[in-house]
C-alpha cells in the first residue's frame, strides 16, 4: 500500500490513467478543490487511439492537433459523454475502484492526502496487467528488440506489487489462516507465475537474479510462510 501527498497549483491536472497495479485508491483533500472525471472499465476502449495502443493522454486530446486529434482518438466524444464529472472540495473524500480510468485538475491551489492498496479483491487485477506487460516484452524480444521499454515498465511495476504486497503480507497470512483463504492462494499463484517469467526477466536485462532470489519472490515467501 502506498500512501503519499499530492501538492499542486490551479490548473495542474493528471493524465487519463487507471490507478498503480489496478489498485484501490482514495483521495482526500485538506484544502483547494479537484475536478474529477470517471468513467467505468467497460468504456476503457473509447480511450485509445484508433490502433488500440496508447491511452489518449487526456478526454479532450481529439480537440488538439486540429482535426488530427479526431481522427486519433475517435471514441473520446462518447467517452465525455459517459463520464461522471464531480467537484472535490475541502474536506472531502473521493474512493476511486479498481480500474477505473479518471482524470483530475486542480480548480485551485490544492493539497491532497492519498493512498493507493491492493487486497484480496483486486490483487488479481494487479497481476493480470503485469502479466499483460510480461507478454508485450517477451512478443518484442522474440522479434529481435530489446525490450527496454517494455522492461522498464515491467520492472517499475514488480517493484510496486512488492510494495503494495509487501504491506498487506503479514495481514494476509494471519487473516488467511482465519477466514481469507482465497487471498493467500492468490498471492501464492502471483508468486508462482513470477518464478515462471524469471528467466526472462533476467534474460532482458531489467532485473538480475540476485533481486528476485533474495529479494521479492524470497520475502514474499517468507512473510505467507511459504517455503
Amino acid at each position: 500500500m502506498y500512501k503519499f501527498l499530492y501538492l499542486g497549483p490551479s490548473t495542474s491536472s493528471t493524465r487519463l490513467h487507471t490507478d498503480v497495479l489496478q489498485s484501490f485508491s482514495w483521495s482526500s483533500n485538506v484544502v483547494g478543490r479537484k475536478l474529477w472525471r470517471i468513467l467505468r472499465p467497460s468504456d476503457m476502449h473509447l480511450l485509445f487511439d484508433v490502433f488500440g495502443n496508447n491511452l489518449a493522454p487526456h478526454l479532450h486530446s481529439d480537440k488538439e492537433r486540429g482535426g488530427l486529434g479526431e481522427a486519433l482518438y475517435p471514441g473520446l466524444k462518447v467517452a465525455r459523454e459517459r463520464a461522471v464529472s464531480v467537484t472535490q472540495k475541502t474536506g472531502e473524500t473521493i474512493f476511486v475502484p479498481s480500474g477505473w480510468p479518471h482524470e483530475v485538475q486542480n480548480l485551485e491551489n490544492t493539497l491532497s492526502i492519498n493512498h493507493n492498496w491492493i487486497n484480496e479483491f483486486n490483487v488479481r487485477n494487479g497481476w493480470e496487467k503485469l502479466r499483460r506487460e510480461l507478454l508485450a516484452m517477451e512478443g518484442e524480444v522474440g522479434e529481435g528488440g530489446d525490450g527496454d521499454e517494455d522492461m522498464g515498465t515491467v520492472v517499475g511495476d514488480l517493484r510496486n506489487l512488492r510494495g503494495m504486497l509487501g504491506g498487506r503480507l503479514e495481514a494476509i497470512r494471519a487473516e488467511a489462516e482465519e477466514e481469507k483463504p482465497n487471498e493467500l492462494k492468490v498471492i501464492l499463484e502471483i508468486l508462482q507465475d513470477l518464478e515462471s517469467v524469471k528467466p526472462l526477466l533476467i534474460r532482458c536485462g531489467g532485473v538480475d537474479a540476485a533481486y528476485l532470489d533474495s529479494g521479492l519472490l524470497v520475502e514474499c515467501r517468507e512473510m505467507i510462510g511459504c517455503p
